[in-house]
């Protein structure tokens, strides 16, 4: 019999390569209702999702730009797909638990008839159907596993297979096995040119690469192309797999994240952190296929973890913000160097706490008062946000730009500010535009021309902050060696005593001390370095100076090193503006340790908050970068806090009045 189309996942094939986790969002576009969600398929004539409910045997559609989801229940112990018929509308093939079923389906709830197909082939006793494919000659591929136990993720070693499926117009189907002794077997796809297919074994933890022929669907050889062995940075199980011109998308449940593999080389090229921990199965489309969308599971969550995912694990998501149509500029997110960070098993969780403002960085984190304070250079206002109460005020005290706001030691509501060209004293009770500001009279003078920019203050309460001369600052264009580093003691009668330490420098920013204090480090942004410095507290002197860290030494790395902070196991945490990441820098070595990849392009200061000071509070930089035809759940401009890292920091230091 002449076989009758399934209908080709044509997304597979028309989507180019592109950076879909680029500055990426995660939004959830359904309500909870999966339990164990698989089998995504965009449908592009319907511009509709499909997918299935594993263990609730139920298949969910979901129209496109709209709040709808139906559903039809098929009877069942579990289901594995439900792929639409080419040429068919509201028709279905199902895969459940070992039949292959007709579906006719008009997307209304609950009202889908199932008729069973005649079939050539009979199943291990304890085989079930699980994820599914369709290749380019509409014919069904999916896999099957024997269940030991599923509460223990236990499962029949070697009692798995993969199969070809072909449907016929009698309703009959013709079932070739294709790979057998697998144990858990899941994603699968093709390269674009249909000459090789790659298929995840999740318990095994590899992925195989065959010679494909399209036209009699047989497999050649395999070979292991990628195994999680070589890669212990990498956690969680492999499962669902898109496809893209050179990468292989591979969502990691329970684990890492996301992680593009390159198709030649089987190189990790990115890792993405994803705060939904048990993701399954993923799909491009959207009007234009340009749009992430995945599938996720809560099986095997505890309650406790339920409540800690800010996300409902039950539910489709999307990624947005991903910046689509500009592929050339987001060719840093096509690598990562070093291991991600350390993730938990609810992974690393980004969240962000305030709105965006044009410029925010220089963060202090006020253990007392519970708030963070923070500056919009742009603007000339400085800013407080309440962390428990979740409120943002601020006040302006510029005309012209703002550098760092840091409290002053026993003072409450009193502040020193690096307003442009001068240090200035704010009395600021923290409500809307109610600061009082004093200038401060100098003892010494910065340069002509200069203008302040990041200030931090040292264990004996001195205020050190440097400067930069701008050329065009909107293009980031500044004089060669035309910035310095200061030293500023506050004195009692609101005079300042100014020494200048470090001259030379372009457009110096971020400063922090080693935890003995022996060292200082400090970023100039222009030739993207670190500089550890010997220094001596007790007077305030520097002494030799060396270069810690090269942004130029990891080829790949994108953007400027910009503020920094110490962490309590001595490593650095450094922002990289311009590209997505905060940096562990050795902070003796300055080794590259490893990276965290941020859902916005531009991050601009970093420092310890919370209670325990385990919380990584980082402000951004608004973006120029055009946004993707999804909106991004996250603003640039705005203040992030990261969760659940592998060290932790410690209260920074106040200005002390001498």
């Amino acid at each position: 019999m002449i076989a009758e189309m399934l209908k080709i996942s044509i997304v597979w094939l028309l989507v180019p390569y592109i950076q879909c986790f680029l500055g990426f969002g995660v939004k959830q576009i359904t309500p909870p209702i999966t339990k164990l969600g698989e089998s995504l398929f965009w449908d592009i004539d319907k511009q509709a999702i499909y997918l299935v409910d594993v263990l609730g045997s139920t298949v969910y559609q979901h129209i496109h730009g709209s709040n709808e989801v139906t559903y039809t229940k098929i009877v069942s112990k579990t289901i594995g797909a439900a792929i639409p018929i080419e040429g068919k509308a509201g028709e279905f093939i199902v895969a459940a638990y070992q039949d292959l079923l007709r579906l006719e389906w008009d997307g209304t709830n609950n009202t889908g008839k199932a008729t069973k197909l005649k079939r050539n082939f009979e199943f291990s006793r304890e085989e079930q159907f699980y994820e599914a494919k369709v290749d380019a000659k509409g014919r069904m591929w999916i896999g099957t596993y024997q269940v030991i136990d599923r509460e223990k993720y236990q499962w029949v070693e070697g009692g798995g297979s993969l199969y070809m499926i072909t449907v016929n117009k009698d309703d009959s189907v013709k079932i070739e096995r294709k790979l057998a002794n697998l144990t858990f077997p899941s994603g699968l796809g093709w390269t674009f040119d249909n000459r090789i297919m790659f298929h995840i074994d999740a318990k095994q933890g590899k992925i195989r690469k065959y010679k494909f022929d399209l036209d009699s669907g047989n497999l050649g050889e395999g070979k292991v192309f990628f195994s999680q062995a070589d890669h212990p940075h990498i956690t969680g199980g492999m499962d669902g797999i898109a496809m893209k011109e050179h990468h292989i998308t591979v969502l990691l449940y329970n684990g890492t994240g996301i992680i593009d593999i390159d198709q030649e080389t089987a190189e990790i090229v990115y890792i993405v952190s994803n705060p939904v921990p048990l993701p399954t199965s993923i799909v491009f489309g959207g009007p234009n296929n340009k749009t992430a969308y995945f599938a996720s599971s809560d099986y095997r969550l505890t309650e406790q973890e339920k409540r800690l995912n800010p996300y409902d694990s039950k539910a489709v998501f999307v990624y947005s913000g991903g910046h689509f149509p500009n592929l050339q500029a987001y060719k840093i997110r096509d690598h990562i160097l070093v291991p991600s960070v350390d993730f938990s098993r609810l992974g690393t969780l980004i969240r962000q706490i305030t709105e965006p403002v044009q410029y925010a960085t220089v963060i202090y984190w006020d253990h007392s008062a519970q708030a963070q304070y923070y500056v919009d250079i742009a603007k000339g206002t400085v800013y407080r946000h309440k962390y428990m109460a979740n409120a943002s005020t601020h006040t302006k005290v510029s005309e012209g730009t703002v550098g760092a706001i840091i409290p002053i030691k026993g003072k409450k509501d009193e502040f020193i500010v690096g307003a442009e060209h001068d240090i200035v004293h704010l009395t600021w009770n923290g409500e809307n535009g109610s600061g009082n500001l004093t200038k401060l009279r100098k003892d010494g003078v910065f340069g002509e021309n200069e203008v302040l920019n990041e200030g931090a203050t040292d264990a004996k309460g001195r205020l050190w902050i440097n400067t930069y001369q701008a050329i065009d600052l909107s293009k980031m264009s500044f004089k060669q060696g035309g910035g310095s580093l200061y030293m500023v003691t506050v004195n009692k009668d609101k005079s300042i005593t100014i020494e200048k330490k470090l001259g030379d420098l372009t457009f110096p920013n971020g400063i922090a001390w080693s935890k003995d204090n022996e060292y200082m480090y400090i970023v100039d942004s222009t030739p993207r370095t670190i500089s550890k410095i010997q220094f001596d507290l007790q007077k305030g002197q520097l002494g030799k100076s060396s270069v810690l860290f090269k942004v130029e030494d990891y080829p790949k790395l994108q953007g400027y090193p910009d503020g920094l902070t110490i962490n309590k196991d001595g490593s650095l945490s450094v922002a990289l503006n311009g590209g997505y990441s905060i940096l562990k820098v050795n902070g003796e070595s300055g080794k590259l340790e490893k990276q965290l990849l941020l859902p916005v392009p531009n991050p601009t200061a970093v420092t310890w908050c919370g209670q325990s000071y385990d919380q990584l509070c980082i402000a951004t930089e608004q973006s120029d970068t055009p946004t993707s035809e999804a909106p991004s759940v996250f603003d640039s401009g705005a203040i992030y806090v990261v969760r659940k890292l592998s060290t932790s920091g410690e209260q920074a230091h106040k200005i002390e009045l001498k």
